[in-house]
């Protein structure tokens, strides 16, 4: 049908939330709104984040 939405499997991935900010790893050096690299492969990491990127920024989120 013609303006319906799109089925969910259509859909944009949307960015992980820790993509808001810089990840803090020295060899990866992804800007914000980019995914982490890998240090061996020059390839995006399969989970898009390291795990240092996303305690990073839920530290600093706060608090509720």
């Amino acid at each position: 049908m013609m303006g319906a939405p799109p089925p969910a499997g259509f859909r944009r991935r949307e960015r992980p939330p820790e993509w808001a900010i810089p990840c803090p790893l020295d060899y990866c050096r992804a800007k914000a709104g980019t995914p982490c690299i890998g240090r061996t492969t020059g390839r995006p990491v399969a989970e898009g984040s390291h795990p240092s990127r996303l305690d990073t920024w839920l530290t600093n989120q706060p608090a509720a």
